[in-house]
């Protein structure tokens, strides 16, 4: 039993459930798990969880889990419904999901500052390519009075 297990099943027991988790290879691990909503994460994978498929072993609420369903496995006979994904499948669509939120999130608006800052790059970088223009016109102008230089003392006139 791991650290983590220990933890919740002698401290976390009221907030704890046990899930029995039977793996592709047919072992079997018990781990205390402290669910998320409506969803229980194990080894990696997440599991939507509902009442009844609870049952409790030894007073600690507890689910069978296996790594080809999305949900617990069905002990009650009344019950019997196959689920509609793997546990990967959910697994990447809430993956899927965050991402999805996480986009939404950033697209929902442009606030002042961000529009001021946006403002400010552009004016800086039209003050530099005016900067840049401008030198180059100042040095076309001191070229061409340098030429005329040359030329009127060409002529003599002047000093």
């Amino acid at each position: 039993m791991s650290f983590k297990n220990f933890i919740n099943k002698t401290f976390r027991r009221g907030k704890c459930i046990m899930c029995i988790y039977v793996s592709e290879d047919r072992r079997i691990r018990l781990d205390y798990v402290i669910p998320d909503g409506k969803n229980l994460t194990v080894h990696n994978k997440s599991y939507i969880i509902n009442e009844d498929d609870l049952f409790l072993y030894k007073g600690i609420p507890s689910y069978i889990l296996t790594t080809k369903e999305s949900e617990p496995v069905k002990i009650n006979p009344l019950n019997q419904r196959k689920s509609l994904m793997s546990a990967d499948d959910y697994n990447t669509a809430i993956s899927s999901q965050v991402a999805k939120e996480i986009f939404l999130a950033t697209k929902k608006g442009i606030d002042t500052g961000m529009i001021s800052l946006i403002i400010s790059g552009l004016t800086l970088v039209g003050l530099l390519v005016l900067a840049y223009l401008g030198n180059e016109f100042l040095t076309e102008i001191v070229t061409k009075l340098n030429e005329l230089k040359n030329i009127i003392a060409s002529f003599g006139v002047g000093g």
